[in-house]
């Protein structure tokens, strides 16, 4: 019996350390690759026009920030997406980074509406705003890779395919467009783990896309944007509504296959 309990043991043991092993994925940038991959995602999202580094999206109860447009909800209203702001500025306070003395990152969103946000043009924390997004773009991409790092051990524990989903972000890891690709729809689709951003069940993160990618072709980030088109189109058929935003999301993605 005790010689059974031991051999249990040690393939739970064994099991363990083999997905640990997996889960162990390290994204390394150099610096001179890392302000390529900010701009490439800045004009993912403002088109690099300065003036959306904030912006109050319609129809949205949160405020964007920053060239990956980080989520910042006001006080009181329900986050039906993962807030990512507070988290960036967390991040810039392990590093002692010089913040606007209002802001931390226990600080919601001062402002509570689109309408009032638009009309504080000339507020000043909306000033030291802009000035601090313009500021910290090398930071913004920093915390970035950060984001992506913690979120790939959730995203192959999260997989029934855990060692085809490992396997496929070690190619796109090895690869500077693969990077890029797995930075920028992990902040565009996110992670695929989150039980609110689903129709009928169906995710359409970062999760889904690596467990559909096939490796056809030598090209990881090829195949990565093939299984994005697929999710983000098996997504529109559960929500037709969204047949208008397709095409923007396709040329997106199309950027990965460059």
């Amino acid at each position: 019996m005790k010689k059974n309990k031991k051999i249990n043991f040690l393939i739970i043991f064994l099991f363990t350390s083999f997905f640990s092993l997996l889960n162990s994925i390290e994204i390394d940038i150099p610096d001179s690759q890392a302000e390529t991959l900010a701009h490439k995602i800045f004009k993912n999202e403002t088109n690099l026009h300065y003036s959306k580094l904030l912006q109050w999206n319609e129809n949205e109860n949160f405020l964007s920030l920053g060239i990956a447009h980080f989520i910042w909800y006001p006080s009181g209203v329900k986050k039906e997406f993962v807030e990512s702001f507070p988290k960036f500025i967390s991040y810039l306070e392990s590093t002692n980074y010089d913040l606007p003395v209002w802001l931390t990152s226990s600080t919601a969103c001062p402002w509570h509406s689109e309408e009032q946000f638009n009309s504080n043009f000339n507020n000043f924390r909306r000033a030291e705003l802009y000035k601090f997004l313009q500021d910290s773009q090398e930071e913004q991409t920093k915390f970035l890779v950060l984001r992506l790092q913690e979120a790939l051990p959730k995203i192959i524990d999260a997989s029934s395919q855990r060692e085809k989903v490992s396997e496929n972000i070690k190619k796109l890891a090895s690869t500077t467009n693969g990077i890029y690709a797995l930075l920028d729809y992990v902040n565009f689709k996110g992670e695929g783990l989150n039980p609110m951003e689903s129709y009928n069940g169906f995710h359409w993160g970062l999760l889904q896309v690596l467990e559909k990618m096939e490796n056809l072709n030598n090209s990881p980030a090829h195949n990565f944007a093939d299984a994005a088109k697929y999710v983000l189109k098996r997504r529109v058929k559960m929500s037709p509504h969204e047949q208008r935003w397709l095409s923007g999301w396709y040329k997106r993605i199309d950027t990965y296959y460059e």
